[in-house]
């Protein structure tokens, strides 16, 4: 999870593919939901106001540990309103 300077506080929606946000008010939103959003992890903020963060994919790690072949992807997302 990350706040932003608005006090927006993100988050991973694990279950719906997606990276939800509390506002400072205390309501909740999506910013963003795509099936690619596979267990979002390690937050971040750029210069450019983007939401960074990976997808880790840990629900889905066989259970011999190999992860050969699988992509971790990181994706930046624009936050809303600027930060």
């Amino acid at each position: 999870m990350i706040f932003d300077s608005a006090g927006n506080l993100y988050m991973g929606d694990l279950e719906r593919d997606a990276i939800a946000y509390r506002t400072a008010a205390g309501e909740m939103r999506t910013l963003v939901q795509d099936p690619r959003i596979r267990w979002a992890d390690t937050f971040a903020i750029d210069p450019q106001n983007r939401l960074i963060f990976t997808v880790s994919r840990i629900h889905q790690v066989p259970v011999t540990g190999g992860i050969e072949g699988m992509d971790f992807p990181i994706y930046a997302y624009p936050l809303p309103g600027g930060e």
